[in-house]
C-alpha cells in the first residue's frame, strides 16, 4: 500500500472508531453489566460464569478497538502485495 493510501486508510479507521466507539462501548458495558448481575446469585458456578463472561466481553471490546485496526492495516498491506494466501 502506498504511503498516501495507507495514511488515508488509517485516517478512515480512526474516524470510524471515533464514530462507532461510544456505541460499541455502551453495548459492551450493558452486556458486561448483565453478566455481572450473576455475581449476586447464591450459586458459585453462576458467579464464576458471570465474572468470566463479563471479563471476556471486556477483552473482546479492547481487542476490537486496539488490535483490529492494526490487523486491518497489516492485512491491507498483504493483499496489495499479493500475499493474501
Amino acid at each position: 500500500m502506498s504511503g498516501s493510501v495507507k495514511a488515508l486508510f488509517i485516517t478512515f479507521l480512526l474516524s470510524k472508531i471515533s464514530d462507532w466507539g461510544p456505541h460499541i462501548l455502551a453495548s459492551a458495558l450493558t452486556t458486561v453489566m448483565g453478566f455481572a448481575a450473576a455475581c449476586v446469585l447464591a450459586l458459585p458456578m453462576a458467579v464464576s460464569f458471570g465474572l468470566l463472561t463479563g471479563a471476556a466481553i471486556a477483552l473482546v471490546y479492547l481487542a476490537s478497538m486496539l488490535v483490529l485496526p492494526v490487523l486491518l492495516v497489516r492485512w491491507g498491506d498483504r493483499v496489495r502485495l499479493g500475499r493474501d494466501g
